[in-house]
């Protein structure tokens, strides 16, 4: 299987589009994918690696969303912990 995901292809992930921005969270390895929907609809170019600031952001804003919709994340079988939301990877 794929990095980031369980048997059969599934995957754990939130995204939120915010004007012309789409960041996604992938949970299973935390990682982010950034896309610039006007000029890239089909999300092709990754662009998370050359703005990380624009991805800590848009992490805040999706952290504090899906923790306002009382969103559940899947918990890691290591830790017996839920994987951190994504506005928590950017706390000192």
């Amino acid at each position: 299987s794929l990095p980031g995901t369980l048997n059969h292809g599934i995957t754990f992930y939130s995204a939120l589009r915010l004007g012309k921005w789409k960041p996604l969270y992938r949970m299973l390895n935390p990682q982010f994918e950034l896309y610039y929907l006007s000029n890239d609809i089909h999300e092709n170019h990754y662009l998370a690696i050359r703005q990380p600031e624009k991805v800590k952001q848009l992490a805040m804003v999706l952290g504090k969303t899906l923790k306002q919709r009382g969103a559940q994340m899947p918990v890691e079988k290591k830790t017996g912990k839920p994987v951190p939301f994504p506005d928590e990877l950017f706390k000192n």
